[in-house]
């Protein structure tokens, strides 16, 4: 019997936070190294005086940071991440996780990439994977470029849950047998709605979560399989 696995991404699936990467990656092939890193600088500047004023919200904090894509051509932004993904993303994959990915599809599972992250840059990811579907902050855009706005919520903490009830809903699925991958607080709202919860990595996380989940897995990505 099929059942569904969900997979954060940035540090669960692959050692980096792909929404940070792929934009500075962006920003580098449309304006060279020094201008790009300078614009990249200046993201990264408004996050911290932000966190210095008090805002420590995940969800707040992606939002904040999409308003740096204001004015991105959409197919400019899709094509670096691809070359994105081919010279490096792929490199830093967790070779662990991937294995689990794989032995899931072996079962027939359906496999569900949920993070908040966005969607050019989850493409080629997704499409290597051959995951089932994406679920992540959607980007507005119009005409062609991106507005700086987000189409709901971003998909973090109980942003992942929503999405996730709605995938269930739309697709006709059941969440009985299903596994939930992540390594961080904010992915407890997904965690909680899966049967079998796992960490990947985060060993601090897993031993404050056992408490609550006796049946949690720990699993070490750097430890063969």
């Amino acid at each position: 019997m099929s059942y569904s696995v969900f997979l954060d991404v940035d540090e669960t699936l692959i050692n980096c936070k792909t929404l940070l990467d792929t934009f500075r990656h962006h920003l580098y092939a449309v304006h060279g190294a020094s201008v790009g890193e300078a614009r990249f600088a200046y993201a990264m500047d408004t996050l911290s005086d932000a966190q210095a004023a008090g805002l420590s919200d995940r969800a707040s904090l992606n939002q904040l940071y999409y308003r740096h894509f204001a004015g991105i051509d959409v197919a400019s932004l899709a094509a670096t991440c691809e070359s994105w993904f081919n010279s490096t993303g792929i490199k830093l994959l967790k070779t662990r996780v991937h294995d689990e990915i794989i032995h899931h599809q072996q079962r027939n599972a359906q496999i569900v990439l949920v993070s908040g992250s966005y969607h050019a840059c989850l493409e080629p990811l997704s499409r290597y994977l051959k995951a089932d579907a994406v679920l992540c902050t959607e980007l507005v855009s119009a005409r062609g470029v991106y507005t700086g706005e987000l189409q709901g919520c971003p998909a973090i903490g109980e942003g992942k849950a929503r999405r996730i009830a709605d995938y269930i809903s739309q697709h006709r699925l059941s969440l009985r047998n299903s596994f939930a991958y992540g390594d961080h607080q904010s992915d407890v709202p997904m965690l909680e709605m899966a049967d079998e919860k796992v960490i990947v990595d985060n060993y601090d996380l897993y031993s404050t979560l056992k408490v609550r989940w006796p049946e949690l897995v720990w699993l070490d990505s750097q430890q063969a399989s």
